[in-house]
């Protein structure tokens, strides 16, 4: 409709919607030679960039699903999910290539390999069923392995299309990618724009950390629409800039985690910007409902609201019948967005894919959340936690069990057991708990490089507690009220060195402040003392508001000490 018109742009180039179509469609002829094709898996492990988007219109371009394999991941991790995935394709970089262990797949590096093969498809080749995969996208497992959520064409295109109708967006509208491709949300960030005439501006890799790049950002391609984790918000909202870098901003999409109404309140004191929140699980095609914000919404927790349009969620006990409205149960939801299933898992796909008790059409399910809510008065439902050993920190569904296995793994560990304990600012922190086999015991820093090896940032624990043994329950069971409370000594290295000079003292006084501790030496490595991706945003604020000084969030990562 508008091939003239701008569809991706970044900090250095430029695409028309008419050069986007016929850069994909000659990526999509590269991918139908080497056997692309509806149920075909192409795994994708690339870095953000415009040839990021390219490389996926062009896989959904061939009917096949995309596998995202984000190279921020541990590189054991990367190789389980591409052997896992059974994927034809690895579709990368040159120099991410070392990263993987490509075994049967046909590798095609975007910036070296010939792109000049056959004729430009202008469509996808035949009629493309429905419930033909689109992507599969791994999320944690209880089982200690990421699992593969395996979602069709029909379930992720009847989210894209309601967006397009509740939310429309036009010519004259920016929508910033800055969500991990790994993460589902992702999705919406990159098709909802595109099937709609607007612009995608693409921000840098790891971008997505660092406020002051985001809100820069913002403010340079005059975004429109902007989806942040609430404790992502938390972060801009600590920002001085806001105000006058954000006021662009129509739209905040929010979702991920609990969206306190605290933080819609200091956002619309900032920006006269609508605010909606998201809730949904990967295995419901990214969202399952939805809830424009109102005044009265600025305090306590945001509801999450009514179901998107062909879906239906309900709030059931435990013989699966509904509860009534302002009491607790478990979610459940149905309709077109439900995912096929998870990959290779028949059983747990059984297990969390029931039969649907209040629908004669053949086939139907309802997918079992885990999630606990209620019906509030004015009919939106409300998010109360979970019912089982799940937990979400800054966005990242995180399954304790997945933890604890990569744990007992370590030759020196004995039993571990991994909680999620309240932190610091209101945010959730990583306890590992552990018994050791013999008589040395592994170091935090270890244990803390040794997960690193095969779990993302988010999961590693940010506190080792060494126990003599487990408590245990009657049934011999992990009695996990009965672990202790980590004192601050859990935090601290084996050996201290006070800071020396002004610019050490400044420094160290705010980590002590940020991170809840006593006391920090010079050589104490950030993230070994608790600090995570989102903290390390806060640093970097203190740090300017402090002493004047403007850092990048990547240095922080850099030089931890």
């Amino acid at each position: 409709a508008t091939p003239q018109g701008l569809a991706l742009l970044s900090a250095d180039r430029r695409l028309t919607y008419a050069e986007l179509d016929r850069a994909a469609a000659r990526l999509a002829a590269r991918l139908v030679a080497r056997g692309a094709g509806p149920e075909v898996r192409i795994a994708l492990g690339v870095e953000r960039s415009i040839e990021m988007v390219i490389a996926i219109l062009a896989i959904v371009r061939t009917g096949a699903a995309y596998v995202p394999l984000d190279p921020d991941f541990p590189g054991e991790r990367l190789n389980f999910m591409l052997a896992d995935s059974r994927a034809a394709v690895l579709v990368t970089e040159e120099h991410l290539l070392p990263s993987f262990t490509v075994g049967g797949a046909r590798v095609l590096c975007l910036d070296t390999d010939d792109r000049e093969v056959g004729p430009e498809p202008s469509l996808m080749p035949g009629w493309v069923p429905p419930e033909s995969l689109a992507y599969i996208i791994y999320t944690s497992g209880s089982t200690g392995r990421p699992k593969g959520v395996m979602v069709s064409q029909r379930a992720i295109a009847n989210r894209i299309l309601w967006m397009r109708r509740e939310f429309p967006l036009g010519a004259d509208d920016t929508l910033l990618l800055k969500t991990p491709y790994s993460f589902d949300a992702s999705i919406w960030e990159i098709f909802v724009p595109l099937v709609s005439g607007a612009r995608l501006a693409i921000t840098e890799p790891g971008g997505h950390r660092d406020p002051a790049y985001l809100l820069s950002a913002i403010a340079e391609h005059r975004v429109t629409t902007l989806q942040l984790v609430p404790s992502q918000l938390a972060m801009v909202l600590e920002s001085r800039e806001l105000g006058s870098q954000g006021r662009s901003l129509e739209r905040l999409f929010c979702g991920g985690e609990p969206l306190p109404g605290e933080s819609v309140r200091r956002f619309g004191a900032s920006l006269r910007a609508e605010v909606c929140n998201l809730y949904g699980p990967t295995e419901a095609a990214i969202d399952a409902t939805f809830h424009r914000c109102a005044p009265e919404d600025i305090s306590g927790v945001v509801p999450i609201g009514r179901p998107l349009s062909n879906v239906q969620v309900y709030v059931l006990d435990r013989r699966l019948q509904p509860m009534p409205d302002g009491l607790a149960g478990e979610l459940f939801i149905g309709g077109s967005g439900l995912a096929r299933g998870y990959l290779g898992q028949p059983g747990l796909t059984a297990e969390r894919f029931l039969p649907h008790p209040f629908s004669d059409g053949p086939g139907e399910r309802l997918y079992r959340t885990g999630d606990l809510a209620r019906r509030g008065p004015r009919g939106e439902l409300e998010f109360l936690g979970r019912a089982d050993g799940q937990v979400k920190i800054r966005g990242f569904r995180i399954e304790l069990g997945e933890i604890e296995a990569a744990l007992a793994c370590h030759p020196e560990i004995a039993a571990a057991a991994v909680v999620a304990r309240d932190g610091s600012a209101g945010e959730y922190q990583l306890v590992a708990y552990y018994q050791v086999i013999a008589t040395k015991s592994p170091v935090p820093r270890e244990l803390r490089d040794f997960l690193q090896r095969s779990l993302p940032e988010p999961m590693v624990p940010t506190v080792f507690v060494e126990l003599p043994a487990l408590p245990s329950s009657p049934s011999g069971k992990v009695d996990r009220k009965a672990l202790p409370e980590p004192g601050r000594g859990a935090h601290l290295p084996a050996e201290f060195i006070a800071p020396r000079t002004a610019v050490e003292q400044a420094l160290a006084r705010i980590w002590e402040s940020l991170l809840g501790i006593e006391r920090v030496g010079v050589n104490d490595n950030f993230f070994d003392l608790g600090g995570h991706s989102l903290q390390s945003m806060r640093l970097v604020s203190h740090v300017r508001d402090t002493l004047g000084l403007e850092l990048r969030v990547r240095s922080i990562f850099e030089h931890p000490t």
